[in-house]
């Protein structure tokens, strides 16, 4: 079977997502549906996809299918400028997207009682090898991302760790070929 994750649009779907090389009378990537599902008494709305979201790539289509998907579900989009605040904690986040094939974004906030600390951020591999340092110098207080480029790495589990003069942080993070 070449698609095992084609979905037909039965019942009143409306295909959403095709693939690129397939005829669309074999079925579509993603499927919306709009109406009365069995045992509702309200109109309910759902769309299925044949494959994870965060594999859609380049970025570009991802998020154009994500502003179709708000749309359909009516969902009002809107973006705000960070504020001039500066952070309460000093923190790291979960990288995105995860896992991720080859780059990813790593975030993290410095909070004024870290200002002008010394921090690194680097990247390990499940053997403790260090395979990168993406941050190694004074920083300010303030709101921090890097972009971590794993085209050169093999698929696996990697971990990233953020160290200060007084504070320490590890996430793990999937390169996914």
């Amino acid at each position: 079977m070449k698609w095992p994750d084609v979905i037909k649009s039965t019942n009143g779907g409306t295909g959403f997502l095709k693939y690129s090389d397939l005829d669309t009378n074999s079925g579509y990537a993603a499927v919306l549906y709009s109406g009365n599902f069995p045992q509702s008494v309200k109109p309910g709305k759902m769309a299925m996809m044949g494959l994870p979201f965060e594999t859609v790539y380049p970025e570009a289509i991802r998020n154009e299918l994500m502003n179709k998907l708000l749309t359909f579900f009516n969902t009002p989009v809107s973006a705000s400028e960070k504020s001039n605040e500066i952070p309460s904690n000093f923190s790291l986040s979960q990288n995105y997207p995860n896992p991720f094939n080859p780059s990813t974004t790593i975030s993290w906030q410095l909070s004024r009682k870290h200002s002008g600390s010394h921090v690194s951020l680097k990247v390990y591999d499940v053997l403790g090898n260090e395979v990168a340092t993406l941050v190694n110098e004074e920083k300010s207080a303030g709101e921090y991302q890097v972009e971590f480029d794993g085209s050169k790495l093999a698929s696996g589990i990697y971990f990233y760790t953020l160290h200060s003069s007084n504070f320490s942080a590890i996430k793990k993070m999937i390169l996914l070929r």
